[in-house]
């Protein structure tokens, strides 16, 4: 199975107690070796989940939306996805991010082109002079060659883009993806990009085309993004700095849930309008559950 699913805590706690496969004994070594770290570390702690894509794609980062998250991210100067987290479940960067550390996904490319590994030591090397672990002066390398490195695979794409849709694999579907399409591509409602055995597949809405599938594994046939204006990530700070979601249980139809303070309840029949995009603001994921009682948990926190 995919070793970047299935990190949940109960997943964790029984693939270290009793681990079946060769990926659950991956993870627990994974565990084993990290979470101790992070647990133990008494300065800010950094976590780069490396990746690449199986269709071409410019780099990118990938991040649970903290303040922290997303100050640090933004020195690296590749586009930032958000919202990733409430479409896929049971994440790596996601369980250990719940520790504490900045931590994000480094999506430096198309698996075999060889700009993914020059991106990926760019971006590692800016990360290491960002986090004060190097000097900006350091002989170790060329700060400035890896920054234009990175702004020449970036390609002049917006800055930030979110999540608004994902289209998953049903088994036995025979889903797959029309040749010539690449990350961060635009495509237009109704357009066809995909086949299945019921017929081709086709595009619910406008938006830009991210992680089209070309490969054999995984559960994500593509998913569609958006840019995000930069205002609203402006306001969204300035409203988390000001502590507003103290406000939250005070609203019509939102209830915290007993068992975790930093989950709330909210019964669509009640509040209906801006829902996500409110609790967003604030720095809470969507959590998937039944279609009239939507569960939002603050990022950063474990589940």
């Amino acid at each position: 199975h995919d070793l970047n699913r299935g990190w949940s805590v109960r997943r964790v706690a029984r693939t270290l107690d009793r681990p079946v496969s060769t990926e659950d004994r991956e993870r627990a070594d994974l565990v084993e070796a990290l979470v101790p770290r992070l647990r133990g570390a008494d300065n800010q702690t950094f976590v780069f989940d490396l990746h690449s894509t199986s269709s071409p794609s410019a780099p990118f980062l990938t991040l649970a939306d903290t303040l922290d998250n997303r100050a640090y991210a933004r020195l690296l100067g590749m586009p930032l996805v958000l919202g990733l987290e409430e479409q896929i479940d049971d994440a790596m960067l996601e369980y250990l991010g719940g520790f504490g550390p900045i931590a994000l996904g480094v999506e430096a490319g198309q698996h075999d082109d060889p700009v993914s590994v020059d991106v990926h030591e760019a971006a590692i090397w800016m990360a290491l002079v960002e986090a004060g672990c190097l000097a900006r002066d350091t002989s170790l390398f060329d700060l400035a060659e890896a920054k234009r490195r990175i702004a020449l695979a970036r390609a002049g794409l917006p800055h930030v883009f979110e999540v608004v849709y994902r289209r998953c694999v049903e088994p036995g579907d025979g889903f797959t993806m029309d040749p010539g399409y690449h990350n961060f591509q635009r495509v237009s409602e109704g357009q066809r990009i995909a086949q299945t055995h019921e017929g081709p597949v086709l595009v619910p809405e406008d938006g830009w085309l991210f992680l089209p599938l070309y490969q054999e594994l995984g559960d994500d046939a593509y998913f569609l993004v958006r840019p995000v204006r930069p205002v609203w990530l402006r306001i969204s700070g300035v409203l988390r700095r000001l502590g507003t979601a103290r406000i939250l249980p005070l609203l019509p139809g939102v209830h915290r849930a007993r068992e975790r303070r930093d989950t709330y309840l909210v019964d669509r029949r009640i509040a209906r309008c801006l829902v996500v995009q409110f609790f967003h603001l604030l720095g809470y994921r969507r959590v998937r559950g039944t279609p009239h009682v939507v569960v939002f948990r603050k990022q950063g926190s474990k589940d």
